[in-house]
């Protein structure tokens, strides 16, 4: 299991990245949107943390995947991609969806289609 610790001032945050669905910017935080559907913030920007969680999965396959200048995903909780509806949906989560563009849509719509598509 894969752990980012995020150190503040008065507290060290252990966050095991398996059970984070996505991250969202918001200023200079960062929301945690977790698999029970708890959402946390932390005092830095989404880029900090996407070279964190690159750094934390150095040699194996990340799953976290930069979606715009708002979010990172973590594709492992994937489970709808709709144009049509413009809307992401993540398994396992409580219903939780994004609205999102088309754009945006299309591009994780590919990477996803390039990398987890079974060949026969």
């Amino acid at each position: 299991m894969t752990k980012l610790c995020i150190n503040s001032r008065d507290e060290l945050h252990v966050v095991q990245l398996d059970n984070v669905i996505y991250l969202k910017a918001s200023g200079s935080y960062t929301d945690f949107c977790y698999a029970n559907g708890k959402v946390g913030s932390e005092v830095q920007c989404l880029s900090f943390f996407e070279e964190q969680i690159s750094r934390a999965y150095r040699g194996t396959d990340n799953p976290f995947y930069r979606l715009g200048r708002s979010y990172l995903i973590n594709t492992n909780y994937v489970s709808v991609i709709s144009l049509q509806g413009m809307r992401l949906d993540f398994v396992g989560s409580g219903q939780t969806s994004l609205r999102l563009s088309k754009s945006l849509l299309r591009r994780i719509k590919d990477y996803m289609g390039k990398t987890f598509t079974a060949q026969s």
